[in-house]
């Protein structure tokens, strides 16, 4: 293309030096918040959702042009349908133990997020978590090269390799299991398998990542049974614990009330 050119001008081009102004800098990168309608259209829904508040029994839709007016019925239903309760949604199926932890926990709210799904909030508790499964699940695998931790899990990474599972190699990392309990199918992950000691035949192990001690004893309580049945032994065969990684302190709370009662007195709630 240059050639070209310079053979139409003679045998020269002359080249502009390059700017130093970015013309990147020149677009438009963010838009205002919130976003803004024109005038007339911003009045006109104005008055539309002051109609909407002033009647109790909703505005008229007396003199209202056909689109308002379909406006308007679908904010009526709209403000119904949030008004009221959610009917009692049956309990599905299957459930990850997660879930079916919070039912424990909390029965309103697992039958509201039932009734509601809603996303699950990633802060930076729960980051730092996944963060930390990640590289524990990286350091046991032969076949994936353990990558150098993030300045996140810096110090959980530390107070790992002094703890005293550093040095023990585990029989399963991130381990998927289905169970059946009391009727409700429950699928989870266990963190780490361990063969047992003490007259155990196996060794559960939950990391916990955050600051308290507080971990519910009833997620220990649902990986016995569901290792005990992958594993077709007695759960009488199988121990669990939490560790706390970055307190270093191994915890084996006492066995909560039985595990398959709730589950069905949930279950029966729905009825």
């Amino acid at each position: 293309m240059l050639a070209e050119v310079a053979s139409q001008t003679g045998g020269s081009v002359a080249v502009q030096p390059p700017s130093s102004a970015n013309p990147l800098a020149l677009a438009q990168v963010s838009l205002p918040w919130p976003s803004t309608l024109p005038e007339d259209e911003q009045l006109r829904l104005d008055a539309l959702a002051q109609a909407v508040a002033a009647a109790p029994d909703g505005p008229s839709e007396a003199g209202l042009s056909a689109e308002d007016a379909q406006r308007v019925a679908t904010w009526r239903v709209r403000i119904a349908q949030l008004e009221a309760p959610p009917a009692r949604p049956d309990v599905p199926g299957s459930l990850s133990a997660s879930t079916l932890l919070l039912g424990h926990r909390d029965p309103a709210a697992f039958f509201a997020g039932l009734a509601r799904p809603m996303p699950r909030l990633v802060d930076q508790g729960v980051a730092r978590g996944i963060a930390f499964h990640r590289w524990v699940e990286q350091r046991f695998d032969n076949l994936t090269p353990l990558e150098p931790p993030s300045a996140d899990i810096k110090h959980l990474v530390s107070a790992f390799e002094s703890g005293p599972y550093a040095d023990r190699r585990p029989l399963a990392v991130e381990a998927p299991f289905v169970a059946v309990i009391a009727g409700q199918q429950v699928r989870g992950r266990i963190d780490a398998v361990y063969a047992g000691q003490d007259g155990f035949r196996y060794h559960l192990v939950d990391w916990k990542t955050s600051a308290g001690l507080g971990a519910d004893p009833t997620q220990l309580a649902i990986y016995r049974l569901a290792w005990a049945q992958a594993m077709g032994c007695d759960v009488a065969d199988v121990d669990a614990v939490f560790y706390y990684v970055g307190q270093g302190k191994v915890v084996r709370p006492d066995a909560p009330d039985d595990v398959g009662a709730w589950i069905a007195a949930l279950r029966r709630d729905e009825e």
